[in-house]
């Protein structure tokens, strides 16, 4: 190389680079690690869900098919359907043997993991033209389920597994998410330019807006198993928090210096409502082990800037998923196996390398200097390769073939 480049500024630029794989080869892995799963790459993911062991996973495409998996997550199947429907949402029983989800204006139910599929007769034409499902939510065993529509109503099935459902609430709001506890009494709902709503009554009768709770773009809702500890995210907001079943809500008021207001795509929860996740719009996925009272980046293998689109958590929160619009499926712990892994990133650190170097050859008699942004593009891309490999090398009994 020093043959081939002989300015300073390459030969300063290959100095940072060696910096940076340094720096990349000492990062720590104590909190989760999401690992892509190389088969689900490029699909317009919109949701997932996850039984509460988080063996058994099944994530929705929009405009696609569902996928399943059960390993959690090691690798996933394509049930597909004909044609490819619009799904929105998807929300699994304790077990993962029976799944309920939507697409943009039909509810559809599964008893066998996902592996088929049948409409729930008579819906067709209910919503308003400019109206959609926006999410599902159920009791542990899938009797009981709600669901939101955007401009339009809350919708509930009590007692039949989504055979029947009826509208309970919200003429022409924007809701965008639904959530309920483990017995399907308690449900928490929030509308974008809204407030947090909640119900005590498996979604019958009075939805209450929360107290405190100011209008925002509430995009997220989370609880723990009962019911009683609810979070709820606003885009460019921040995370809000209830202690009383979703009566009354405060904003976290660390959370300013940790992360200011946020674009929030989408939150997770563990059955205790201890563990937490929360990801961003092509930002970041962050993690609590204290019901929210601290928050630190997650490890990701790969670009941690994506356009995060939902989570899945298993209940004792060991286990995690999580979907990328125009993207991947990622899972924690990773499950993809090692020598793949590697693979893909050897892959992608040799095309960055390769592409510095091209820069500095290119640039060595002009007098231009090399464009800064590509080279903090490029030295990411080869440092997260370099965090992968330090984690492989951490870890010896990782799963390994070939």
């Amino acid at each position: 190389l020093d043959a081939l480049i002989s300015r300073r500024r390459a030969s300063n630029m290959l100095k940072h680079l060696v910096l940076a794989l340094a720096i990349g080869a000492t990062a720590g892995f104590d909190d989760p690690v999401f690992g892509e799963v190389a088969t689900t790459v490029s699909k317009e993911w919109v949701s997932i869900t996850s039984s509460t062991d988080g063996v058994k996973i099944a994530a929705v495409v929009h405009y696609g098919n569902v996928w399943v998996s059960t390993n959690s997550g090691s690798n996933f199947h394509e049930v597909k359907t004909t044609p490819p429907k619009r799904w929105t949402a998807i929300v699994s029983s304790w077990d993962g043997v029976r799944l309920a989800a939507t697409t943009r204006d039909r509810l559809w139910r599964s008893t066998d993991s996902g592996m088929n599929w049948y409409e729930v007769e008579d819906w067709a034409g209910i919503l308003r033209d400019d109206g959609y499902f926006t999410g599902i939510t159920a009791s542990y065993d899938l009797n009981t389920l709600a669901a939101c529509v955007k401009n339009g109503k809350l919708w509930r099935s009590a007692g039949t597994f989504g055979k029947q459902w009826e509208e309970v609430h919200g003429v022409g709001m924007d809701w965008r998410a639904i959530a309920s506890s483990s017995d399907g009494t308690r449900m928490t709902a929030v509308v974008y330019g809204g407030h947090v709503y909640s119900n005590s009554n498996s979604g019958e009768g009075v939805w209450r807006i929360a107290a405190d709770t100011p209008m925002q773009n509430w995009v997220a809702i989370t609880m723990s198993a009962t019911g009683q500890d609810v979070f709820a995210a606003a885009y460019e907001g921040n995370i809000w928090r209830s202690y009383d079943y979703g009566e009354s809500f405060r904003e976290v008021p660390y959370q300013t210096a940790q992360f200011n207001p946020a674009k929030w795509a989408s939150l997770a929860s563990s059955a205790d409502g201890y563990t937490l996740l929360a990801a961003e719009v092509r930002g970041h996925i962050w993690y609590s082990q204290d019901a929210g009272m601290n928050w630190r980046k997650v490890q990701v293998l790969g670009d941690a800037t994506q356009d995060w689109k939902s989570l899945t958590a298993s209940a004792d929160g060991s286990r995690f998923g999580a979907v990328v619009e125009g993207g991947s499926t990622w899972m924690s712990p990773m499950t993809v196996p090692v020598y793949d892994l590697m693979k893909t990133q050897a892959k992608r650190a040799t095309t960055a390398l390769n592409q510095l170097v091209k820069l500095a050859v290119d640039n060595q008699c002009a007098d231009a200097e090399i464009p800064l942004t590509d080279i903090v593009l490029l030295m990411a891309q080869i440092n997260t390769a370099s965090a992968v490999f330090a984690q492989i090398a951490a870890n010896p009994a990782s799963q390994c073939k070939g």
